[in-house]
């Protein structure tokens, strides 16, 4: 129990301890952040914030960089190959981020490489959108790979790109589909309207408003409400960048700002840093 939970400043009660210690066995993830998740469980001045923690925790989808490599990532050379049966000759396969702003996106590209069928070139495949593109010829297929899908907005930009390039250029019947490693579900539809196929892995809810009892989810806005008030966090974070409640971070890629702030904002009201379960370049 102690290699699992340090010790901290907060006295722990006998609940506390289980909780924690059956939180970080489900959550094996935890056991290597132990020092931040006490941090994040000494938020709590109540037993209704140390149960929303603990609900959200459990409610949290954590991949790690293993995980996709050796088991996820042949789901997307699946649904390429096998279900969208593209043909390699015709197909331009990129991560979304260009060349100036490298993101999660290229992780996702560059693992699937070595997963396709031989058949499959390496040179169809591409760690930034702006070389992808230019590959582009009229009837040609262009999946876009991305590892987070939040609100929508970035991926929906990065379609409109392609869209705007062929059109500029003359290039004619170009399909263009989107793979991504989890999306939150209020955003697909606004992808679909644009014309494209969509895969994504993990469909995720909001990780409150998916609560369906109206007294529990009440109570938990109100909650966390509470806990995001320790915050020094801008307005446009509550509870993830434009209300989106996100609960989802892979391995140690930077953490969408989709997510409750509580899990990676750096600094409380009080002007003192915090040690976070998850990082994130500000």
């Amino acid at each position: 129990m102690e290699k699992i939970i340090p010790r901290a400043k907060q006295k722990y009660t006998p609940s506390d301890f289980e909780r924690m210690f059956n939180l970080c066995y489900t959550h094996k993830w935890l056991n290597h952040k132990s020092s931040e998740f006490c941090e994040l469980w000494n938020m709590a001045d109540n037993e209704e914030q140390r149960m929303l923690i603990e609900l959200m925790l459990n409610k949290f989808t954590y991949v790690t960089l293993d995980d996709f490599d050796s088991k996820i990532s042949r789901a997307f050379v699946d649904q390429i190959v096998n279900v969208w049966e593209l043909a390699p000759i015709a197909t331009i396969i990129t991560a979304i981020c260009d060349a100036r702003d490298p993101d999660g996106s290229q992780v996702m590209a560059q693992t699937i490489k070595n997963k396709f069928p031989l058949i499959w070139t390496k040179d169809r495949i591409f760690a930034n959108i702006l070389e992808g593109v230019h590959q582009l010829t009229e009837g040609m297929s262009i999946v876009l790979v991305d590892d987070f899908i939040g609100t929508g907005r970035t991926i929906c930009r990065k379609i409109k790109y392609v869209q705007k390039y062929c059109f500029e250029n003359h290039i004619k019947n170009i399909s263009i589909k989107v793979v991504a490693l989890a999306m939150m579900d209020f955003a697909e539809q606004p992808i679909l309207d644009m014309g494209v196929e969509l895969y994504a892995y993990f469909n995720l809810k909001k990780g409150i408003d998916s609560i369906e009892n109206d007294e529990e989810r009440g109570n938990a806005t109100k909650t966390m409400q509470e806990l995001e008030e320790k915050l020094n966090h801008p307005d446009r974070y509550r509870f993830g960048f434009e209300n989106s409640q996100s609960l989802f971070a892979l391995g140690s890629i930077n953490i969408p700002n989709n997510v409750f702030p509580i899990f990676w904002w750096p600094g409380t009201k009080d002007g003192e840093e915090r040690k976070t379960i998850f990082n994130r370049q500000l």
